[in-house]
């Protein structure tokens, strides 16, 4: 299915059953017409399953970036010392890169998703942007698992702390100031 503009609108169904049961798309928020999810892999999975002809259905749900560090006790938001929120991609496509050293101090809180490959470079990038690098900070892997791990620990030592626990290539990274 498509909208006017020809970007790809998603089939839903009301009814399920176990002959006609539509995969499930997840991650999926209405964030921009344009973009009907908060990363572009609900909608390239969704133009996928369109293509295919596939039925599916959106289940709407909170962002992981936000719903993992709820599940590991730790607030992206907090009255007393964090008001702002950035969620922002550890892997951009070329020409696309983050500009960490603004990001500094542009938002209280920052949410790095898919950034252990790159940790020690955004830890650097954010500390010579201004971020104190004491400043609290963690590793939650395999959020909402069974596996889940947080690590905790001063931004500064983030990358060295992530490497001695054997962290993976997936994780959200929170930075309160």
């Amino acid at each position: 299915m498509r909208t006017q503009d020809g970007a790809a609108r998603p089939r839903r169904r009301s009814t399920c059953s176990s002959s006609s049961s539509p995969a499930r798309a997840s991650g999926w928020s209405a964030s921009t017409a344009a973009t009907p999810s908060y990363s572009a892999g609900g909608a390239e999975e969704a133009e996928a399953l369109a293509a295919a002809g596939i039925d599916f259905e959106i289940v709407p749900a909170p962002t992981s970036a936000i719903a993992t560090l709820a599940y590991a006790g730790i607030p992206v938001t907090d009255r007393h010392c964090a008001s702002s929120l950035a969620i922002v991609t550890g892997q951009s496509a070329p020409g696309r890169e983050v500009h960490w050293r603004g990001l500094a101090t542009a938002a209280d809180t920052i949410v790095v998703l898919m950034g252990t490959a790159v940790l020690a470079h955004i830890v650097d990038e954010l500390i010579a942007g201004g971020l104190d690098s004491q400043t609290p900070s963690a590793i939650v892997e395999n959020g909402t698992t069974p596996m889940q791990r947080v690590i905790v620990a001063p931004i500064g030592d983030l990358p060295a702390r992530a490497a001695e626990a054997g962290v993976g290539r997936r994780m959200s990274s929170l930075s309160e100031r």
